[in-house]
C-alpha cells in the first residue's frame, strides 16, 4: 500500500508530533478528532497536547483550543508521568520561553474563569490582585467572560464592588455573542442595570458590536454548584461533541447527517455521504507542509522518545504502511459546523483568516471589530491586525457546498 494513501491515525499522528514534524497534518486531524487531543492510546505517556506544547507550536495549540467549549476541555489533563501542560512548558522554557509565556497565562485565565463560573468571588479577587490585567481576559475556548459571570451570579453589592477597583471592558462577548449588558437585560437583573449603566455609556462604541449582539441563535442556560470553587471532578478527555450554541444546517441535504471524513498521512481528505458511490476528494497543500524543520532539541525528557525514533522519517512512514485501514472516526454535524461559522458573523465562512490569537474569523467582521478595539473578541488580549488566510476551511467549506449539489 503506497505511503501517500494511509489512513491517518492517531498512532501515526503521535509518531509526528513526537518527532516535531508535520504539523499541518497533525492540525488537520484534530480539526476533525478534537476528541482526541488528551488520548494517551496503550504504550504512551503522552498526548497530542503534551506533544506539542513540548516542541512549542504556540500558534497550532492557539488554533486548536478554540474547538473546544470550556465543559469540553480540562487543560489541567496530565500525562501518565503526572505532568500537566503546564509542567512541560515549564520545562522546556529556555527553549521556547514563548510557549512558557502562554501557558503560564492559560493557567491564570483558566482560574479566574473557573473561580467566576462558581462564583467563588473571594478566590477572583485574589487572583485579580496578582494581575488586575486578567479582568478583561478568558481562556478561547471559555464561554464567558469575568463580566458576565458577576452579572449572572453576582449581586450588586458584588458587581459595585469589583467594578469599583478593576477597570472593565463593558463590550465583551459571550460565545453566544451577548454582551453583559444584554445579558443583564436578559435575566431582568434591573438592580444591577443601575450600576452597569452607566460605565457602559462611558465605553460605548456603537460600532464594534452594533451588528455582533443581539443574535438569533439561542442562550444556553446551565446550573452550576454552589457549595465549591471546582467542580469534584473534570473531565480529562471528552468523548461527544456538542456546539456550544444551536444551530441550523448550513448544508441542508438528505445525507448530511451520517457522513465520513477519511484523512490520509499527506493531510488530504474524502467526505463520503450515506451514498457509498458519491464522495469528494480534496487535495490541501500547504508551502510549508514538508519543508517546515523544527530546531533540534534533546529530546531525554520526552517519555515517549524509546518508543519512537525520532530522526529516521522512513520509519514514520514504514509504520504507516502497517496500519490498519479502518475507517476514521465520523465527524459530527455539530462540531463541524462549529468549526466553520465565525465567532463574530454566527455565519458559515467565505473568506476565513486565523488571528494572533489563533482564532478564525471572517475576514470583514475582524477587520471592522479592531477598528474599535484593540483586544481579541474571544481571548481579551491585545491583537494585531495581521491575518493568514484559513485555505483548510475554505475548502472543506467547498467541498460539502459539492456534497450537497
Amino acid at each position: 500500500m503506497s505511503t501517500n494513501n494511509v489512513p491517518l491515525t492517531l498512532e501515526l499522528v503521535l509518531g509526528w508530533a513526537h518527532a516535531g514534524h508535520q504539523w499541518k497534518n497533525v492540525q488537520r486531524f484534530l480539526f476533525f478528532h478534537p476528541e482526541d487531543l488528551f488520548v494517551i492510546p496503550y504504550g504512551r505517556a503522552w498526548p497530542l497536547a503534551h506533544q506539542i506544547v513540548y516542541h512549542g507550536n504556540i500558534d497550532l495549540i492557539k488554533q486548536i483550543l478554540p474547538l473546544y467549549s470550556d465543559d469540553l476541555i480540562n487543560i489541567r489533563t496530565l500525562s501518565k508521568d503526572r505532568k500537566s501542560l503546564l509542567d512541560v512548558a515549564r520545562e522546556q522554557q529556555k527553549i521556547y520561553p514563548a510557549m512558557y509565556t502562554f501557558m503560564e497565562r492559560l493557567f491564570l485565565q483558566d482560574d479566574l474563569i473557573k473561580a467566576a463560573k462558581y462564583h467563588n468571588w473571594d478566590l477572583v479577587n485574589r487572583i485579580l490582585e496578582q494581575d488586575r490585567s486578567l479582568v478583561n481576559e478568558k481562556p478561547p475556548y471559555a464561554t464567558n467572560f469575568l463580566l458576565h459571570y458577576l452579572i449572572e451570579y453576582g449581586d450588586k453589592k458584588v458587581l459595585e464592588d469589583f467594578m469599583k477597583r478593576f477597570e472593565f471592558q463593558t463590550n465583551v462577548l459571550s460565545a453566544d455573542n451577548e454582551t453583559p449588558l444584554d445579558l443583564a437585560k436578559r435575566l431582568e437583573r434591573k438592580e444591577l442595570l443601575d450600576v452597569f449603566e452607566p460605565k457602559q455609556q462611558e465605553q460605548l462604541q456603537p460600532s464594534s458590536t452594533a451588528s455582533l449582539t443581539n443574535s438569533s441563535f439561542g442562550n444556553r442556560s446551565f446550573s452550576l454548584p454552589t457549595n465549591s470553587v471546582y467542580p469534584s471532578s473534570l473531565p480529562s478527555a471528552f468523548t461527544s461533541y456538542s456546539c456550544p450554541y444551536p444551530t441550523t444546517d448550513p448544508f441542508p441535504c438528505p445525507s448530511f447527517d451520517s457522513f465520513k471524513v477519511s484523512l490520509n498521512n499527506n493531510g488530504n481528505f474524502v467526505l463520503s455521504p450515506q451514498n457509498p458511490f458519491s464522495s469528494i476528494h480534496i487535495e490541501l497543500t500547504s508551502p510549508d507542509q514538508q519543508t517546515t524543520q523544527m530546531p533540534v532539541i534533546d529530546t531525554s525528557t520526552n517519555p515517549d522518545t524509546q518508543n519512537i525514533n525520532t530522526t529516521a522519517t522512513d520509519q514514520l512512514d514504514a509504520h504507516a504502511e502497517s496500519a490498519p485501514e479502518t475507517p476514521v472516526t465520523p465527524a459530527t454535524k455539530t462540531q463541524l459546523i462549529k468549526s466553520l461559522t465565525c465567532p463574530l458573523t454566527r455565519q458559515i465562512f467565505v473568506d476565513p483568516v486565523i488571528a494572533d490569537d489563533g482564532q478564525t474569523y471572517e475576514r470583514n467582521a475582524i477587520t471592522n471589530w479592531l477598528k474599535s478595539n484593540q483586544t481579541s473578541p474571544t481571548t481579551g488580549t491585545l491583537m494585531t491586525t495581521s491575518f493568514i488566510e484559513n485555505g483548510c476551511i475554505k475548502q472543506i467549506i467547498q467541498s460539502l457546498k459539492k456534497l450537497k449539489n
